[in-house]
């Protein structure tokens, strides 16, 4: 019997691949074609674990209570004020599907000398942004790939800011409040403040948590002045008596001053985006490629919007070790109980990853 040369196609469904075999043959004058189907194995997992190291600087509107600032914090300040940070990716895939999950805890710490009543502010920022998205494989060959991904991004904001008192100048400005007219309290008030509970220009991306203590300190002060014993040395042009009244009011303006400029303030806060996206990557060559990550997202779950952007070139190390430079971009506008946080997040990202 003669056997003419074997002929096999296969084809991909799902995670199997199945082998259809085709085998054709003569036996005597009738042709005989048997099949054989063979299903492998199904398709193995692959893990991958990074580090990214995102040196980014900060830039939008933050506010609080009705008062917000514009922040523009350039990533050398970060780094210079930077207490710790921690941060890696991770993805598990089998097949066409995959989970990928993104991790960065910062911690930052300024403090800044001022002039006025207030000798120095203390700020603080502890943030973690982590991301998690289901993602599947649209297509796949010799030039790279293509994914779409939904997923969902949490945000956990802390942030604190404390006030020194400066002794000196709050004796110097109550001597000023008690010789003052009523209604010049409020100019020298502000004077005395230099703006610095406003706020503006912060180290570090803090709301003006402060804010509202002026109109506090200013009724305060006015309270004061109001003390009967004053009013009433006054009315008797006594000077020794004035002088004595008077200094009792100073001292009690001065308490209040004191206490109310060495306090610290803060907030928490912390919300989830869910977002949809895309992710590719293209081989220039064996060791060297393009990757390219967009999401979208928000939707008025947590944000109002929030999206993000990455581009990167990257190489393949060893078989098993890759490196990637890039840039990487997230933009969140949350807006909810009077808190604002429309800020833009952006800088330069170079990232070390192992396959297993």
């Amino acid at each position: 019997m003669n056997i003419p040369p074997l002929r096999a196609f296969a084809w991909v469904a799902g995670c199997a691949t199945v082998h259809l075999l085709t085998f054709e043959g003569v036996a005597g004058d009738k042709t005989v074609v048997t099949q054989v189907e063979t299903v492998s194995l199904s398709d193995p997992w692959e893990f991958k674990l990074g580090i990214p190291g995102w040196i980014a600087g900060v830039w939008g509107d933050v506010g609080v209570r009705g008062r917000s600032v514009r922040v523009d914090v350039s990533p050398e300040t970060i780094l210079e004020h930077l207490n710790f940070t921690a941060a890696f990716n991770a993805e598990v895939r089998k097949g066409r599907f995959g989970v990928y999950a993104d991790f960065l805890y910062l911690s930052a710490q300024s403090g800044t000398p001022t002039p006025g009543l207030v000798a120095r502010i203390d700020l603080r920022v502890d943030q973690v942004l982590a991301d998690l998205d289901l993602n599947w494989r649209l297509m796949e060959g010799p030039c790279g790939w293509v994914d779409v991904l939904v997923g969902v991004r949490y945000i956990n904001l802390y942030e604190r800011l404390g006030l020194n008192p400066n002794n000196g100048a709050i004796a110097r400005a109550s001597e000023r409040f008690v010789d003052a007219a009523t209604s010049d309290v409020g100019k020298l008030l502000d004077q005395a403040l230099h703006g610095v509970l406003d706020g503006k220009d912060p180290a570090l991306p803090v709301p003006p948590l402060a804010g509202g203590i002026r109109d506090r300190l200013l009724g305060a002060i006015e309270e004061a002045k109001r003390d009967p014993a004053l009013a009433a040395a006054m009315a008797s042009g006594d000077p020794a008596r004035i002088s004595a009244a008077e200094t009792k009011v100073e001292r009690k303006i001065a308490r209040i001053l004191e206490r109310e400029l060495s306090r610290s303030f803060s907030l928490n806060k912390w919300w989830f985006d869910p977002y949809l996206g895309v992710r590719a990557q293209f081989n220039l060559s064996r060791a060297l490629y393009l990757k390219a990550k967009a999401d979208i997202g928000g939707f008025s779950v947590g944000s109002r919007i929030t999206c993000e952007a990455y581009g990167a070139v990257g190489c393949q190390i060893t078989r098993t070790i890759y490196s990637e430079a890039g840039y990487r971009y997230l933009y969140v506008d949350y807006r909810r109980n009077g808190f604002i946080y429309n800020v833009s997040t952006g800088g330069a990202q170079v990232t070390v990853e192992i396959a297993f």
